[in-house]
């Protein structure tokens, strides 16, 4: 090529266009004999020109003779490169058996040279020194071991680098805090007659060595063991002499080391039972497992048991046994009284009323015990395996028809891990025709580690106790007498129906029924048949009452009535036919016949109408008491205008008054003396009974005793008054011992009250020493009513020491028939008598003659209502015993006669021993002025 510039292959060239601006180029192919091109030989110039041909001839001459050049070279290059090649295998393959063999030495070897410089290191050198090794190839000696190494180490580099190999220890502390023992060998690595550097051989001994002090340590931790050891070992040698012993062992036979070391194991161990002679060969011959033997100990005792024998060997290789004994004394004791615990669980459970089961986690069962035999009708082989639910048949007792899911409990106690019970369930068996109401426990059975293995149920038969608990239930809601439901049920089935949404079409009635001549049969009877002719007039009224409707006896003999869904009148209809019933019911007992009739009071059940039950039966003994007051024997409906029935209501709000201020303490007890005219020097008292009311104002009797009467809660008042003065007598024996008597008080209704007597009696015994000087007062109406009982209760507080005065005697028909059968120390004449003893000829009549019967019966009289000295100076002269009346002492709070004895006697104790009581003169009266 001439010129480049000029060539449109070259132009754009960056050799031509840059440095070195070429311009001019000529070249001859350099060729080989075999052809291939190995180059060319060429000119250039930065300037234009042309070759001649002489010139081109040269280049060609050049290009052979280049070429020839090259031919020669090429041969000896490949016969040096030949020779080269096969020197360096074979290096490579010594260099790689040697490396092989330090790679696979247990120990780190690494080449240093004479300046110290790690030129070499095996593989396991390199694992050791982590990722970072490689770097340490041509590093410093003191990189791969350290400085500190290094420096303590240096003496050891300087003796092998001047030709003597070296072996010596070393510690390495890595970053973990642990230690690497190694053993270092130097060699020199000689060459040529000079030593060119040195071979390290590091040997781990830190395994060896842990293991060797682990060693010596766990054969100190076994001989503290071994002599200090709960367990009884004992090592005995093959000359069947003991080697050594443990200190639980000496100490369990009470020898010391001394005694039993050396000695023959025979010495100290014996076979036990039948087991032979065998077993004595079986120490030496190391086969005992568990073999019973008898141990002697210091004091010559023999103690059970059992050998188990190991074979070992010492440090240097002598055979030794090693016994290991153990004290069966207690497992034997343990294994007894399991046996017998055993026993005794498996009686009781043949022996116990209440069935067992148990079932495992899919609910079949595993154990029944007898009864649950019984129960199911079948014995524990046919029961076995079965699912207890085939087999129980479990529903609420109440309701037979629906079910109990036992499988459901079974896996609900498994779950949750706890106890489950249910009562009043029904168990029927598909093999048992008999059915039990049960109480059903159940409770998840465990392994020791807590894991559930089925569930044990017991069943215990409650069916008497559900028997009786019906029949309370029911004696509990209905009379004993008539089988009719009692006041409480009645009361709270009355409430329920005034708590229903009433419509228009459905109205209620209430009937309240009280008997008209059920008295007169009781009177004269007895109360045994007044007793059946109740259950007669029961009897009458379930053939009356309609479904629905609900019928109660309220007490004695009043009875309640629900009429439901029933209008006015209808209700008014109803109730006239039961009136007609019972007055048609004719009675015979003892050739009598009773005829009876019934008032009712009817009550509308209004909706919104009525407050509440109480309101209703208020209402219900008003209309009733309007029958009675209106002729007997006839319906009374209820209506708030009657002027009578408000009296009526008037007198229930009294009752009202009189429980809050009982409740409320509001009751004062007053007291009357009552004077000794035979023996001017004697004097009762009476004590009487006052209400303060709700504005602080004091009430006399007559404002609220006619309500307590008609109602019924004149025992309460008794009762108050008899503990209020016992308390008092009590309390303050010397305030009252001027009076030789003290009277209380008993109303009509507590003589007819067998609770009241049991009150009386069981207060009275706690006051034994304070009865002689008590006195209880009876109307001789009241007695006249009751006769029977009166006469009963008398002279049981006559038996205790009490006295009884009657009281208002002669007011009654026949006052004197009755003195022949009463138990009777007073008479208290009634004060019409007394009164008119002046003007009247027959109340002086009168009154000379109840003296005169008195004295004859050996009775002592008490003159009422003395107002003025000249009846009192009249009475006297009758030969009355006692006076009472304004004349002598009106009556006053018995606390102003506490508060005067108090201020006239100070420094008196306000109680005295009741032993000092009984030898008192005092007696004292209660009763209602």
């Amino acid at each position: 090529m001439e010129d480049a510039h000029n060539d449109a292959r070259f132009r754009d060239n960056p050799l031509v266009t840059g440095s070195p601006h070429i311009r001019f180029y000529a070249g001859a192919p350099l060729v080989v004999g075999d052809g291939l091109r190995i180059g060319t030989l060429c000119t250039i110039d930065t300037t234009p020109r042309r070759l001649e041909a002489w010139q081109r001839s040269t280049l060609v001459a050049l290009g052979r003779l280049t070429v020839a050049a090259l031919r020669h070279r090429r041969r000896n290059l490949e016969d040096a490169l030949q020779a080269r090649s096969w020197l360096e295998r074979e290096l490579e393959a010594s260099n790689t058996e040697l490396n092989g063999i330090l790679d696979q030495m247990p120990i780190e070897v690494s080449h240093v040279d004479r300046n110290l410089s790690v030129r070499y290191m095996n593989r396991p050198l390199m694992r050791t020194q982590g990722e970072g090794a490689q770097r340490l190839i041509g590093a410093p000696l003191e990189r791969l071991i350290g400085t500190p190494t290094a420096k303590a180490e240096a003496p050891h580099h300087v003796a092998v680098l001047a030709g003597e190999a070296q072996r010596y220890e070393r510690k390495l502390y890595l970053p973990n805090g642990q230690q690497r023992h190694l053993t270092v060998h130097l060699v020199p690595d000689r060459r040529g007659g000079e030593v060119a550097g040195f071979y390290s051989f590091d040997v781990d001994e830190t395994a060896q060595i842990k293991a060797e002090r682990q060693i010596a340590r766990a054969a100190q931790r076994f001989q503290r063991l071994y002599e200090r050891s709960p367990a009884l070992l004992c090592a005995v040698g093959a000359d069947g002499r003991v080697m050594n012993a443990s200190q639980r062992l000496l100490d369990w036979l009470g020898f010391s080391r001394d005694q039993m070391l050396g000695r023959r194991w025979q010495d100290f161990l014996r076979p036990s039972g039948g087991t032979g002679s065998s077993a004595v060969e079986d120490i030496t011959g190391h086969t005992l497992e568990r073999s019973p033997f008898l141990a002697r100990s210091a004091n010559g005792g023999l103690l059970n048991v059992e050998v188990s024998s190991a074979q070992e060997y010492d440090e240097n290789d002598r055979p030794h046994v090693l016994l290991v004994l153990t004290d069966v004394t207690d497992r034997d004791r343990f294994a007894r009284e399991l046996a017998a615990q055993s026993e005794r669980l498996e009686v009781t459970l043949t022996c116990i009323a209440d069935a067992v089961i148990t079932t495992d986690l899919r609910g079949c069962i595993v154990f029944a015990n007898q009864a649950a035999e019984t129960w199911l009708g079948l014995d524990s082989g046919q029961i076995s395996g079965l699912r207890a639910s085939q087999l129980l048949r479990l529903a609420p007792a109440d309701e037979p028809t629906e079910t109990w899911c036992l499988d459901t409990a079974l896996k609900s106690c498994l779950r949750m891990g706890r106890e489950h019970t249910e009562s009043g369930l029904a168990l029927m068996s598909p093999n048992c025709r008999d059915t039990r109401t049960v109480r059903l426990a159940i409770a998840p059975m465990r392994r020791p580690g807590g894991d559930p293995i089925g569930c044990v149920m017991v069943l215990s038969d409650m069916s008497e106790q559900h028997r009786l608990t019906r029949e309370l239930a029911y004696r509990a809601s209905h009379d004993s007498l008539t089988g009719l439901l009692n006041r409480g049920a009645f009361e709270q089935c009355l409430a329920a129906v005034l708590a229903e949404r009433v419509v228009a079409a459905r109205e209620h009635v209430m009937l309240y029924v009280d008997l008209d001549q059920f008295k007169v049969v009781n009177d004269l009877s007895g109360h045994s048949v007044g007793d059946r002719l109740l259950v007669e007039v029961a009897a009458a009224f379930r053939r009356w009452l309609r479904v629905g409707d609900i019928a109660a006896r309220l007490g004695g003999d009043e009875f309640g009535v629900v009429l439901r869904n029933c209008g006015r009148d209808m209700a008014h209809a109803l109730a006239e036919s039961l009136c007609q019933q019972l007055n048609d019911l004719r009675f015979a007992q003892d050739g009598r016949r009773f005829r009876i009739g019934a008032s009712i009071g009817l009550v509308l059940l209004e909706p919104g109408r009525w407050g509440g039950t109480a309101e209703v039966l208020k209402a219900a003994d008003v209309s009733c008491f309007g029958a009675k007051e209106a002729g007997r024997n006839r319906v009374h409906i209820y209506r708030d205008e009657d002027v009578c029935l408000q009296q009526r209501c008037s007198d229930m709000d009294w009752v009202t008054r009189i429980e809050h201020a009982i409740e409320e303490d509001r009751l004062l007890l007053y007291y009357q003396e009552i004077r000794g005219l035979a023996e001017p020097g004697s004097q009762h008292a009476e004590i009487l009974v006052r209400m303060l009311s709700e504005t602080r104002s004091v009430l006399l009797p007559g404002a609220f005793m006619g309500a307590a009467e008609r109602f019924r809660v004149a025992t309460r008042i008794d009762r108050w008054v008899i503990h209020n003065v016992l308390r008092t007598m009590r309390e303050h024996p010397q305030a009252l011992a001027r009076f030789s008597r003290i009277a209380i008080n008993l109303s009509g209704q507590s003589l007819d009250d067998f609770e009241f007597h049991g009150f009386l009696r069981e207060i009275l015994a706690e006051h034994h020493l304070l009865c002689g000087r008590l006195c209880f007062e009876v109307t001789e109406t009241s007695v006249v009513n009751n006769i029977q009982e009166a006469s009963r209760l008398l002279a049981d507080l006559r038996g205790l020491g009490c006295a009884v005065a009657l009281d208002d005697f002669g007011s009654g028909a026949s006052s004197f028939g009755y003195l022949r059968t009463l138990a009777v120390d007073y008479l208290k004449i009634d004060q019409q008598f007394v009164r008119g003893l002046a003007t009247d000829a027959v109340a002086l009549a009168t009154v000379r003659c109840i003296q005169d019967v008195a004295g004859i019966v050996g009775m002592r009289t008490i003159a009422e209502g003395i107002e003025t000295e000249s009846t009192g100076e009249m009475v006297r002269s009758l030969g009355v015993h006692y006076a009472q009346g304004y004349h002598f002492h009106r009556p006053e709070p018995v606390t102003h006669l506490l508060e005067r004895h108090a201020e006239a006697h100070p420094a008196e104790p306000d109680l005295i021993p009741q032993a000092a009581l009984a030898n008192a003169d005092t007696r004292v009266i209660v009763g209602f002025g």
